[in-house]
């Protein structure tokens, strides 16, 4: 195995510990969920490309990079959730709501696990493999991931000019957290996979860490805690 796709494994083991600690805080809370259940995806991204990269063969290939593709749809989907429940909800969670979520998600999974449209071809290279992405699939793809990403910041950063005293501050720690991440995988993860039509570059899960660092702090060790719960 190579040093990159163990650096992924180790990436993957740090989302998953920060989304084992946001949500044994309130195991029931739909903002500990929600947020648990994007830092758990944004883990499977990471694992799961780390074992792209190694796959022996076509058909190991083609699962773990629909996989991957497939944890990086949910990853966006729960982060919008959580932005919307966090740290209160300010509108009801609707019939329009969960049906547009639904759907355009439902979509995004069938177009990446059932069809070619996504992930066209695979190619073998030693503990380097790569993907051919469609063209249908991956315009879908970027509006999918760019449309639920946009909103969730906007989501958050109009909350943050809303608020005040400890709501002000846990939002920002959040928009501190998640910040450097939105950005650069944005572009690195969305951007230019869809570009040039390939797999995201190995190193774009390790932007990941930053925000893992960040929130850890907040919520266990920093003098203003970030309270998701």
């Amino acid at each position: 195995m190579s040093l990159e796709s163990i650096i992924l494994i180790i990436v993957a083991g740090l989302n998953f510990g920060l989304a084992l600690m946001v949500w044994l805080i309130n195991p029931k809370n739909k903002i500990n969920i929600c947020f648990g259940l994007s830092a758990l995806f944004f883990g499977f991204w990471s694992l799961f490309e780390g074992l792209f990269r190694e796959a022996s063969t076509r058909d190991l290939a083609f699962l773990f990079a629909k996989a991957e593709n497939s944890s990086g749809a949910l990853i966006v989907v729960f982060f919008l959730l959580f932005v919307f429940y966090f740290p209160y909800q300010q509108k009801r969670f609707n019939y329009l709501h969960f049906s547009l979520i639904f759907i355009s998600t439902l979509l995004m999974e069938v177009i990446i696990w059932f069809t070619n449209l996504q992930v066209e071809e695979v190619i073998l290279l030693p503990h380097n493999n790569d993907f051919v992405l469609g063209i249908i699939g991956r315009t879908y793809f970027v509006i999918f991931m760019s449309l639920y990403v946009l909103v969730a910041f906007y989501w958050l950063i109009k909350k943050y000019f809303q608020n005040a005293g400890v709501f002000r501050k846990n939002i920002l720690c959040i928009l501190i957290g998640t910040g450097f991440v939105g950005v650069f995988c944005t572009y690195f993860g969305i951007l230019i996979p869809t570009f040039f039509g390939k797999n995201n570059l190995w190193f774009t899960p390790l932007f990941s860490i930053p925000m893992v660092i960040i929130l850890t702090w907040f919520i266990l060790l920093g003098d203003k805690k970030i309270y998701i719960k």
